[in-house]
């Protein structure tokens, strides 16, 4: 018999807030390269939900830098990716259904390929949560962010984050940061 534990989700009032609180932990003084250089781009396809663009913007201040990869392209080309990661990609955001197209992202293949250059991944469920299923095992992501206003039909400010067991031990913790009180032991 095999037994897997349940995973913890942690309340947040948007996807974008979540992203957001999860940039922030990121540890600042071992997220170097091979080169030595920081490790602070955060890479998304550019058809992905404004406000996850805005929260990466917002923080650059912290040294955050936002790429995106053009919308000519697919967010499934594997090729338009790879054009995009290198050593210095600290989180590669996927989009696991984009709201303006409808476009399914294949996350398994574009996590593991974003996975091979060692930068973060994490996956925002907006839009499928509720709809289309959603595989944290076969995943293997860093993070997810979800809300519950679309397919789950929740009110607004109804998000949530989930945070791999295997990394969590890995993030900064700050009092200053608001995660949530019921998760701040548990992260």
């Amino acid at each position: 018999v095999q037994t897997c534990a349940l995973p913890i989700f942690c309340p947040q009032p948007s996807v974008s807030s979540g992203l957001s609180q999860y940039l922030q932990a990121l540890p600042t003084h071992s997220e170097a390269s091979a080169t030595g250089q920081k490790r602070r781009r955060v890479l998304m396809h550019a058809s992905a939900f404004p406000s996850l663009g805005f929260a990466v913007q917002g923080l650059q201040n912290m040294g955050f830098e936002l790429t995106l990869i053009d919308k000519r392209y697919d967010p499934n080309d594997l090729d338009a990716w790879q054009k995009h990661l290198s050593d210095d990609v600290a989180v590669a955001v996927i989009t696991h259904v984009h709201s303006n197209t409808g476009v399914v992202s294949n996350v398994t293949q574009i996590s593991q390929l974003c996975q091979t250059y060692n930068a973060r991944v994490v996956v925002d469920v907006a839009q499928s949560a509720g709809a289309v299923p959603v595989d944290l095992q076969e995943w293997q992501v860093d993070a997810l962010f979800g809300s519950c206003v679309k397919w789950l039909c929740g009110g607004p400010g109804a998000g949530f984050m989930w945070v791999n067991p295997a990394h969590i031990d890995e993030l900064e913790r700050s009092e200053e940061r608001r995660v949530g009180k019921e998760c701040r032991s548990r992260w």
